[in-house]
């Protein structure tokens, strides 16, 4: 589907110059690696999960769409906490500016990832 890559586009010229511009207004342009490192993973788990629940429409199972909606969402949780543990533990400081930029790309690829999960939940293939 090209509307995957459309909003795709669409989600990084809205999500990154806002990041960008609140990571120089808190003076934490050093943390831009964290972020770009998050908004990768997050882009290769919704790449990912895109290609699956694409691949389960075509499936004799269906419920193989929920199946991998559910346990997508359950390990994207996971990988969340896991993210913002491995910072809090790596970067050896309590830095609460960082969350911000965090929850703006968790939850603008949350709202992505909604909205191409639903379009694909009623695509027709056959």
């Amino acid at each position: 589907m090209k509307s995957y890559w459309k909003n795709y586009g669409v989600l990084c010229v809205l999500i990154l110059p806002v990041l960008f511009f609140i990571l120089n207004q808190s003076s934490q342009l050093q943390n831009i690696e964290f972020i770009v490192l998050v908004f990768v993973l997050y882009t290769l788990m919704s790449s990912i999960i895109f290609i699956l629940l694409k691949r389960s429409l075509k499936s004799v199972k269906k419920q193989s769409f929920l199946h991998y909606s559910i346990g997508y969402s359950f390990v994207k949780i996971l990988v969340s906490i896991a993210v913002v543990l491995a910072y809090k533990f790596f970067a050896d400081a309590y830095n609460k500016n960082i969350i911000l930029p965090f929850i703006i790309v968790y939850i603008g690829f949350t709202i992505f990832e909604t909205i191409f999960m639903t379009r694909l939940a009623t695509y027709n293939p056959r």
